[in-house]
């Protein structure tokens, strides 16, 4: 097991584990009715502090432009 860590204090990766992490971010479909209404939305898993920080650094969004 690695146990290097980065400044701040978060463990390294190389770029397969980091894919590896990013693999559990999922986008969720809800479906729910209340009453005679019936909702549907869709929520993204929360990142983890690696997910978070790499997001970060790649200058990329998790918001779902589709």
């Amino acid at each position: 097991m690695n146990k290097k860590r980065t400044s701040d204090n978060l463990p390294v990766h190389s770029f397969q584990t980091l894919l590896d992490d990013f693999a559990s971010i999922v986008k969720n479909t809800i479906s729910t009715t209340i009453g005679s209404k019936s909702f549907i939305f869709e929520k993204i898993t929360q990142s983890t502090a690696i997910e978070q920080r790499a997001i970060y650094l790649l200058g990329i969004s998790m918001i779902c432009t589709q």
